[in-house]
């Protein structure tokens, strides 16, 4: 017996009218060159006295300063969108074209950190970074909505988890313009609020998919049971039920996203309850 309550082909059910490879290969150029352009406004002006050396390398801080922080923009943006694309299973000229918004203010970020690493305590400079780097997520929370609303993205996804990538997008390009506002008060504060909220999406994006992609085998015994009621909460995604469970086993198999189960035996009747585990902490709920 077998029971798949959601499945999914790739070539069967729908036109493909992206080629996603394409795609992906065009995105990872583009952030390449975005990377590797950060680094050429670092260098020292034309005839520097060995003895003005260690002065001048000194001067050139803020401009490593911005590059960084540049770097880890350009470099948590490419992670995302990767990982984004790779859950996209087709695409349509909608995605394209949110996907090229996205690439166009990710090609700009190398000249807005350019401004920003020649006047680092300039409000212009702070917003136009700002600016681009907020509209980098805007455009980014466009492309996985649209994805996710059209039916483009993998049915077996944890719907959580696809809320949550739009909650934290949302988060990110709030923070960043509130960052603007920020700046009107004290410039050097406002590269401590980026290198903090840095920090605090690396953590719970990766403790996001962790706990998306981990999956727990799991087994209950047969015992004496001669009667069982299984009772499955099941959010969404992929079921496969079948008949072929391990000798002397009532119930087992892999669930993904963990599992909470709780068995009741009387006499030789067994009543097993599964579920998924509630998130906790940076996991709530609410976020991310």
């Amino acid at each position: 017996m077998g029971i798949d309550n959601k499945s999914y082909s790739g070539s069967n059910s729908f036109e493909s009218l992206v080629e996603m490879s394409r795609l992906n290969n065009l995105s990872d150029g583009v952030f390449a060159i975005a990377l590797t352009l950060l680094a050429f406004d670092i260098r020292l002006p034309e005839g520097v006295p060995i003895g003005d050396l260690p002065n001048k390398l000194l001067e050139l801080a803020p401009k490593f300063i911005v590059y960084l922080i540049s770097f880890v923009v350009i470099g948590g943006a490419w992670s995302s969108h990767q990982r984004m694309l790779n859950q996209i299973k087709r695409g349509d000229g909608l995605l394209v074209w949110f996907n090229l918004f996205c690439l166009l203010f990710v090609a700009l970020l190398p000249a807005s950190a350019a401004l920003l690493g020649r006047y680092p305590s300039a409000f212009v400079a702070i917003m136009c970074f700002a600016l681009d780097v907020a509209l980098i997520q805007l455009t980014t929370l466009w492309l996985w909505r649209h994805a996710s609303r059209s039916g483009l993205i993998n049915p077996t996804l944890d719907p959580r988890v696809v809320v949550s990538i739009g909650r934290r997008l949302n988060l990110s390009t709030v923070i960043f313009l509130l960052s603007i506002l920020l700046a009107l008060w004290n410039t050097w504060i406002t590269y401590l609020f980026w290198v903090g909220l840095f920090i605090l999406l690396f953590t719970t994006d990766w403790l996001s998919w962790q706990q998306a992609e981990m999956s727990r085998q799991a087994s209950v015994p047969l015992e004496n049971a001669k009667r069982a009621s299984i009772h499955v909460q099941h959010a969404g995604g992929l079921l496969r039920i079948d008949s072929n469970a391990e000798e002397k086993a009532l119930l087992n198999g892999v669930f993904g996203g963990g599992l909470v189960s709780h068995v009741d035996r009387s006499e030789d009747a067994a009543n097993i309850q599964l579920r998924v585990p509630e998130r906790r902490g940076l996991l709530s709920f609410k976020y991310p």
